[in-house]
């Protein structure tokens, strides 16, 4: 179990402060929340919520692995052909 899972399970939401976190900062907070995400990702969703002009709550970060992992394992469609990826 993460410890953002922990943290759910207890009724605790915390925000991740990313909005003005550098790129060593952004590195240290996937790896401790277990995200598994590279600089790239954690970069891009720094931007997303700098745009919302908010901090992402630690649910929210929870989730978007998880979703990219799903999203990876659907069917693509290409021009009509399916392949799984």
């Amino acid at each position: 179990m993460t410890i953002i899972s922990e943290k759910m399970m207890l009724g605790k939401v915390n925000e991740f402060q990313i909005l003005n976190a550098d790129d060593t900062e952004l590195m240290r907070i996937s790896q401790e929340g277990t995200l598994s995400l590279n600089l790239n990702e954690m970069q891009t969703i720094q931007t997303h919520f700098t745009a919302l002009q908010r901090n992402p709550t630690d649910v929210e970060l929870e989730t978007i692995p998880r979703d990219l992992i799903a999203a990876i394992k659907r069917p693509v469609y290409v021009s009509g052909i399916c392949s799984d990826y």
